[in-house]
C-alpha cells in the first residue's frame, strides 16, 4: 500500500494495512469479500492500524485488492490520516 519510491528505498519497509476476519461496522475497516478478495472468509482491512514492517516479513501473497476495494481502501485511509 506504499507507494513506489519507499518499496523501493534502500530501507526495504512497506506500509502495510493489516487484514483481519474480525470487523467492527467502523468506516475506518473495508469489508473485503471473498469472492473479490480471493481470500477464504470475509475480511476487513483495519485502515486504522497502518504498520511499516520490513519486505523481508513479506512471505507470501494471500488475495488481491481490486479497483473498487482499493479505492475504498483509499477513501478510509483519508479519513484516519485526516488527508
Amino acid at each position: 500500500m506504499s507507494i513506489d519510491i519507499l518499496n523501493n528505498g534502500p530501507g526495504d519497509l512497506v506500509v502495510v494495512v493489516p487484514i483481519t476476519t474480525v470487523g467492527y461496522g467502523l468506516r475506518s475497516h473495508v469489508e473485503l469479500e471473498p469472492a473479490k478478495s480471493g481470500l477464504d472468509h470475509i475480511s476487513y482491512a483495519r485502515c486504522d492500524q497502518l504498520r511499516v514492517v520490513s519486505t523481508e516479513r513479506l512471505s507470501s501473497h494471500q488475495g488481491i485488492i481490486g479497483p473498487e476495494q482499493m479505492q475504498a481502501i483509499d477513501q478510509a485511509l483519508r479519513f484516519v490520516l485526516d488527508l
